[in-house]
C-alpha cells in the first residue's frame, strides 16, 4: 500500500450483468493485476459515469483521462 502504485485490472464486458459477475468473483478471490502504475490514461469510449470522492460526474465519450498516483501525499496508518 505504500508503493506509490496501483493495479490496473480490465474488465472487457459490454453488459451489466458480466461486469457484477466479474467484480463478485474479484471480491471473492485474489485477481493477478494487469498493470502495476502510478499513472494511467484512458479515452471514454461512451458516456461512463465516474465517482470521485462522493459526487457522481458523467464523462463524455472522447474524454481523455489521465490518473497519477500522489506517492506519500497523505499520512496514513498501518
Amino acid at each position: 500500500p505504500d508503493d506509490g502504485k496501483f493495479e490496473v485490472i480490465l474488465f472487457p464486458s459490454n453488459r451489466k450483468w458480466q461486469l457484477v459477475k466479474k467484480l463478485v468473483k474479484a471480491a471473492a478471490t485474489n485477481l493477478t493485476p494487469k498493470v502495476s502504475t502510478s499513472r494511467y490514461e484512458f479515452t471514454v469510449i461512451t458516456n461512463m459515469p465516474m465517482q470521485l470522492d462522493g459526487e457522481v460526474i458523467l464523462l463524455s465519450p472522447a474524454s481523455q483521462i489521465k490518473i497519477e498516483s500522489a506517492h506519500k501525499a497523505l499520512k496514513t496508518i498501518i
